[in-house]
């Protein structure tokens, strides 16, 4: 080979490994200038959301069922991710709040009695009547029927209501917890032919019992103390042969209550400000969920993989969705810079048992509540409400205070909740705290989908697309919130 020609295959050889080291090095420096979803800031991390959900929400964690060793699996999980992502604890404890609850036990069975033709009548729990929901106390009012579309409710009153419970329960169920809501002492509907069918087992399960959450101190506030009467149908139609007004009475013995445990998880990042410990925000979702249960009481008779019914209520939109949304809001702030005020992160456990989590937090929040500006619950957020936009959420209580318009200022995908006759203002955490003055409002994009409350509440339901793309346009506007001076108000008679 000539010797020119040498010299410019070498050339060309040189030229290509020169080249390809460049292209090389390009390729790493690429690599490391590649964002990492785990320090993004301004965007939710789609990554870590999905992951949330898969252990939150898995048959491993059986439903993370209030007051269960599996809720306290899902607190603990919890707390690793806070540590995780540098959000220290909020108390020199620890992450984790632990509650005792006291569930009341019944010594013998409940009574219900009323006079009619001058002779008083009493009957008996698991025969003419069974006791759903018992305040634990003894209850007594005047008879008041209303129709199956309901009606107003007069204080005090025992309902008998005449609604069809062969019926999808979600619809029906909601409007009942309404007249307990309104001040109803009492109310009583017909069996379904599915309770008749399972009357001796539904007998032996005890009530659902108002619990009270032990050591809660002065600010604690109880669930609903109303009671729930599932009427045989000869004992209805007796009662409504009855004159409204008739005083009907429900007596109740207990015994010693069983002790329950319930768990909390709180953390906290200090703010910047020299008052940014008295001027905090807030973060909260509820842990829990229903666990394992009969999937006809609300769900559909769904076999797993395994030819099995499946019976686990996994709970991934309630609220495994809402949790990590809140995760995600502490990762964010944690990789950006401080933030001016002092940010509150709180999961809640045995929400579902009438936010028993969230009333111990009343009188054992690491801040004071009067130091708390407004507090923000995220709940249900992984399917589309079919009443707005894919993308769209809600704020209970919008009309309430001047939070939610402001939020929506910023940048968040907010409005109005389109399902104001369900109350769902009242029905989660943050009620609790707007009941002692807090500006406490939930969001999320809840559309009464049939999958709530039931085994079909799992991870195949989560719309993705809607859910990261929801918690997206949450990022940002909170960002602004805890850098800014704005303190939400509750407008004139507005406030619960």
């Amino acid at each position: 080979m000539p010797n020119r020609l040498r010299s410019l295959v070498l050339l060309i050889l040189l030229l290509s490994l020169a080249a390809a080291a460049e292209a090389k090095s390009a390729k790493k420096k690429s690599a490391k200038a590649a964002p990492n979803p785990l320090v993004e800031t301004q965007h939710a991390c789609a990554r870590c959301l999905r992951a949330h959900l898969d252990f939150l929400a898995s048959d491993a964690l059986r439903g993370r069922g209030s007051a269960t060793p599996d809720e306290t699996i899902a607190a603990t999980y919890i707390a690793a991710q806070f540590e995780l992502y540098g959000v220290p604890p909020a108390s020199e404890k620890g992450y984790l709040q632990t509650a005792e609850i006291d569930t009341p036990k019944l010594a013998a069975p409940p009574t219900l009695s009323f006079t009619a033709n001058n002779q008083t009548v009493t009957w008996t729990h698991g025969k003419e009547f069974i006791l759903s929901r018992s305040s634990s106390k003894p209850a007594s009012g005047p008879l008041q029927k209303l129709p199956p579309e309901g009606g107003q409710v007069k204080s005090g009153a025992v309902v008998l209501w005449d609604v069809d419970t062969n019926t999808d329960p979600r619809g029906w169920g909601m409007k009942l917890f309404g007249f307990l809501q309104s001040g109803a002492a009492a109310v009583m509907v017909r069996a379904s032919k599915q309770s008749l069918e399972k009357w001796d087992s539904m007998t032996q399960e005890r009530p659902m019992f108002t619990q009270a959450v032990v050591d809660a101190g002065p600010s604690s506030m109880r669930g609903i103390e109303r009671d729930v009467v599932t009427l045989r149908p000869a004992a209805a139609q007796q009662l409504d042969q009855l004159p409204e007004g008739t005083t009907i009475s429900l007596a109740t013995s207990l015994g010693e209550p069983k002790r329950e445990y319930t768990t909390n998880v709180v953390a906290i990042i200090h703010g910047t400000e020299p008052n940014a410990d008295q001027d905090v925000i807030l973060l909260t979702a509820h842990l829990d969920h229903l666990g394992m249960g009969t999937p006809a009481n609300g769900g559909p008779n769904r076999k797993g993989p395994d030819g099995k019914i499946d019976n686990i209520y996994n709970g991934a939109c309630d609220d495994a969705s809402g949790t990590a949304t809140v995760l995600d809001l502490a990762r964010a702030i944690a990789a950006g810079p401080k933030p001016k005020r002092t940010v509150l992160f709180a999961l809640f456990g045995s929400e579902e048992l009438g936010g028993l989590g969230s009333t111990y937090f009343l009188s054992h929040s690491p801040v004071p509540l009067a130091d708390i500006t407004a507090n923000l619950e995220f709940e249900m957020l992984a399917w589309p409400d079919p009443k707005l936009g894919h993308d769209q959420l809600w704020i209970t209580g919008y009309d309430r205070t001047d939070f939610g318009p402001e939020l929506a200022r910023h940048g968040a995908n907010l409005t109005a909740d389109p399902y104001p006759t369900q109350q769902f203002f009242q029905r989660s955490d943050n009620y609790i705290l707007a009941k002692k003055g807090v500006v406490a409002q939930t969001i999320g994009s809840f559309g009464l989908q049939k999958e709530y409350h039931s085994p079909d509440d799992d991870l195949a339901h989560v719309d993705w697309d809607h859910y990261v793309t929801a918690v997206d346009s949450l990022i940002a506007p909170v960002q602004w919130l805890i850098n800014s001076s704005f303190k939400p108000q509750w407008l004139e008679g507005k406030k619960p």
